[in-house]
């Protein structure tokens, strides 16, 4: 667990979301592969550059359970920096582009958002909107 912290270069946003993202891993191995995969993007512990942050965030980002995951979150940044982000507009876009299935609803699009939430790539800011860490947002950017 200090292993995968250090590779976080002690940054709050870096550590809360790799934590979330390796919270439910019990496996040894799981935890050896994640301090790999780490320390191959470049991350010490003094992340000097953004384009290392980023990597490092990525970890959170590729371990996402789909595509479709991956998607929504990439089409979060497309909102405007600090600017809130309405979940039934979010869940609407998500359908149409094929991230969601129709046929689930808005049921799918909203456990689509909790998913993302639990991963702390999202923010909860009420009962009807999230938000996204500009840092996150950023990261997204850099992606497309």
């Amino acid at each position: 667990m200090y292993q995968v912290a250090a590779q976080c270069g002690g940054l709050p946003l870096v550590l809360c979301v790799v934590g979330s993202a390796m919270s439910a891993k019990e496996d040894p191995g799981l935890w050896l592969n994640a301090i790999n995969r780490l320390k191959k993007s470049k991350v010490h512990n003094n992340l000097d550059t953004d384009e290392e942050v980023y990597q490092c965030l990525k970890y959170s980002f590729d371990n996402l359970a789909n595509d479709g995951l991956r998607g929504c979150l990439l089409l979060c940044s497309l909102w405007a920096q600090n600017e809130s982000i309405p979940k039934e507009q979010l869940i609407q876009w998500c359908i149409g582009l094929g991230f969601s299935e129709a046929s689930d609803g808005f049921e799918g699009g909203e456990e689509m958002i909790h998913c993302l939430l639990d991963a702390s790539l999202l923010e909860k800011k009420g009962r009807k909107v999230v938000e996204m860490h500009y840092v996150i947002r950023d990261m997204a950017l850099w992606f497309l």
